[in-house]
């Protein structure tokens, strides 16, 4: 004899009737955790699924590079972070973006804007300028 059970519902001039009779429910699988339909859930750090209908539909998110030169990964996070903001090298230093630094007394660099590779600031050497001294013959 077959089960089976039947639901009537009744709506302003709408009448439905469905037959429910058990069936499969088509689950998701990641490292040995089991997801139903519907069900969210983040593989690693750069990656979203949701179960849909036994197979997994993920986004995995595609990181910006970063405009620095000491970016991190913290744990957590999909993407590398810049501590200390936007920066580059200049002749060795790490310098802050939209700055002019001086580098000794006469070199000043500035990081490239907007910032792109390669990582190295641009600098300008200033020359010397030694004080005149003028003097009267009497």
């Amino acid at each position: 004899m077959l089960a089976a059970v039947i639901t009537l519902v009744l709506l302003p001039s709408v009448m439905s009737a469905s037959i429910s009779t058990p069936m499969a429910i088509s689950m998701c699988e990641w490292n040995g955790h089991h997801f139903p339909p519907g069900a969210q859930y983040k593989p690693n750090d750069c990656t979203f699924c949701q179960c849909d209908n036994g197979r997994a539909a993920c986004a995995i998110a595609d990181c910006f590079f970063t405009p620095c030169v000491d970016s991190v990964h913290k744990p957590g996070q999909c993407c590398n972070a810049c501590p200390n903001g936007n920066n580059c090298y200049a002749k060795g230093k790490i310098i802050p973006a939209g700055k002019e630094v001086p580098i000794d007394d006469f070199t000043f660099c500035t990081c490239p804007s907007p910032w792109a590779r390669p990582q190295e600031a641009k600098c300008i050497s200033r020359p010397q300028t030694v004080p005149v001294r003028f003097s009267t013959i009497h």
